[in-house]
């Protein structure tokens, strides 16, 4: 590693700073791409990037799969009191624990991913996504960049947690 990151991960609250600034980085760039799907014509066109990859414009007011998208308000005020709760529960993570590198990254991504959501449900009632995956007629549903840091993210802890990296990694 080199010497400045090793500087900045032996302190705590550098290490705090880096995975806040990571999470918001997050935020920025999922709120960003999201204003330019909101303001582009995917609702009305859909756009074929590749054969298996389309850019769509979709109001999910569920969660991952639709959970929840048929109660209403009920299930908008559910999803955002979990997604503020889980973010308040990582950001003091981040900081009483001091995870090493890779742990911090995994759980930033998540924090980043869930405040970019929580952010649309709380503003407009639902969330944005507009990345569509699909093999022929089998579509995966539509995803954004915040869905993207949250699945990278826990696939990072779970790789952390059954690969057997110690804490002192």
């Amino acid at each position: 590693m080199g010497p400045v990151i090793a500087v900045l991960f032996k302190n705590r609250l550098a290490r705090f700073a880096a995975g806040i600034f990571l999470a918001l980085f997050i935020v920025a760039i999922d709120q960003w791409t999201k204003a330019l799907v909101v303001k582009s014509t995917l609702a009305e066109s859909p756009m074929a990037l590749t054969s298996f990859f389309n850019l769509v414009y979709v109001e999910n007011k569920g969660a991952a799969f639709g959970i929840l998208a048929e109660s209403g308000t009920t299930g908008t005020l559910l999803l955002s009191a979990i997604s503020a709760i889980i973010s308040i529960v990582l950001v003091g993570y981040l900081w009483r624990s001091a995870p090493p590198p890779a742990e911090s990254l995994a759980v930033s991504l998540i924090l980043g991913g869930a405040v970019g959501n929580l952010i649309d449900r709380v503003r407009q009632g639902y969330v944005v996504d507009f990345l569509d995956a699909h093999w022929g007629v089998y579509h995966w549903p539509a995803f954004n960049v915040a869905d993207s840091a949250i699945n990278v993210g826990a696939a990072l802890l779970l790789l952390i947690l059954f690969a057997g990296f110690s804490k002192k990694h």
